[in-house]
């Protein structure tokens, strides 16, 4: 393919380019309801910030991370929790900006979502983890192992971003916070059937995309993860060919969001690598194709010997 191996570390403890805004803190006294009730919503300071997580589970680890979209937070791996629980400790978080965590005054960066997973495995004291992002969360888990070797210990990428061109629908697009309709749209999206979709679902992502500053705040984000700079200073496809760590490469055969062929092309990037193609998976395959994404996530993690086709 013409890549070169021969790639400099990436630095993400510098700033780098981010978008300086300084919307209103999120109230948490506000915060009354939880999307799955039997899990609770924890709180931790990381890097900073104010972070909201959930947690299930025992055993080793594994640290997952949502994706891009407005509505989106921890929530994202409601429907994969239970069995991803089975084998490990799940800590699912809420990057700054979205969900019930903090929305930066000093803006969004790649380096800032890293360094504020790092330092939320140091509050915790989770020395070794496994790591599983969805689209944008997967290209920050990619970057994550990539700068934390010593940390990461098997990577997960749900339909990751990082080595998809930029989307002309997202663009240079003005935000515009999503109605009822949409937020119900979206959580089926997400959780499909697996997962009956209530009113107090939709009332509660409602409330969240409306607290003050988060209009500022996304748009902030999307301008900064289009940015033509960024996405090549940040991208995948220089760095997976020199991660050594175990990959697991999930992906839907009918992504509409980030197409296969992006899963197919990190899948020989990266040189200890599975890949797993849910049929009918779509863009979130952990909901769309479930128990085939969780059958793939329980061997890849469990396996202690992983032996690779390639």
């Amino acid at each position: 393919m013409g890549i070169s191996l021969a790639v400099e570390r990436l630095t993400l403890t510098q700033v780098g380019k981010v978008r300086i805004l300084d919307p209103q803190p999120i109230n948490l006294i506000e915060v009354k309801l939880a999307l799955r009730s039997d899990l609770e919503d924890k709180y931790i300071e990381a890097n900073g910030f104010r972070i909201r997580y959930i947690q299930k589970g025992s055993g080793r680890p594994l640290i997952c991370v949502h994706g891009v979209s407005l509505p989106i937070s921890a929530d994202q791996w409601t429907v994969a929790i239970d069995a991803l629980s089975e084998h490990s400790q799940v800590y699912a978080l809420d990057l700054p900006g979205w969900g019930l965590s903090d929305q930066p005054k000093s803006g969004y960066s790649f380096p800032m979502w890293v360094e504020t997973i790092r330092d939320f495995c140091r509050q915790l004291g989770l020395e070794e983890v496994d790591i599983a992002g969805q689209s944008h969360g997967g290209w920050v888990a990619a970057l994550f192992a990539y700068n934390y070797p010593r940390i990461a210990r098997r990577l997960i990428l749900v339909g990751s971003a990082g080595l998809n061109p930029l989307l002309p629908s997202m663009a240079g697009r003005k935000v515009e916070l999503p109605d009822r309709e949409a937020l119900r749209t979206h959580l089926w999206r997400e959780w499909t059937d697996n997962i009956e979709i209530t009113e107090a679902h939709i009332d509660e992502l409602y409330r969240r995309s409306r607290f003050d500053g988060r209009t500022e705040a996304y748009q902030s984000i999307q301008d900064y993860v289009t940015d033509l700079e960024v996405r090549d200073q940040y991208g995948l496809r220089q760095i997976l060919p020199t991660m050594q760590l175990p990959i697991l490469v999930c992906w839907g055969d009918d992504n509409s969001g980030i197409r296969v062929r992006y899963g197919i092309e990190a899948f020989w990037l990266a040189p200890n690598t599975r890949l797993s193609i849910s049929y009918g998976g779509d863009h979130s395959s952990m909901g769309f194709a479930a128990p085939e994404f969780e059958r793939a996530v329980r061997e890849f993690l469990t396996t202690e010997e992983l032996k690779f086709a390639k």
